[in-house]
């Protein structure tokens, strides 16, 4: 696991988050969307954390492209933009 506990429960809280407001949304991307944040949550407390962080990264992406393709407010922009954050800060205090 991580040396960064911390870091992981907060990514796993955010994306959780996302999850479900992506779930909530009702589309079929946000159904796909959904599940790879689910999954990349799941793969976070795994040994595939590496690789759960680099997903939970692209998730972040998409999901903020998203907001801003469907003109969502200001304030619903700032979860990807979180969650896309400590992922990074994750990302580069594992090294």
């Amino acid at each position: 696991m991580s040396e960064l506990p911390f870091f992981s429960l907060l990514v796993a809280a955010l994306f959780s988050l996302m999850a479900v407001r992506a779930f909530l949304s009702g589309s079929a991307l946000d159904y796909l969307l959904s599940g790879a944040q689910c999954l990349g949550v799941v793969l976070l407390f795994s040994a595939y954390h590496d690789i759960a962080r680099w997903l939970l990264l692209a998730t972040a992406i998409a999901y903020l492209l998203s907001q801003v393709l469907t003109g969502a407010r200001l304030v619903s922009r700032l979860l990807p933009v979180a969650g896309g954050a400590m992922v990074l800060l994750s990302l580069l205090l594992s090294r």
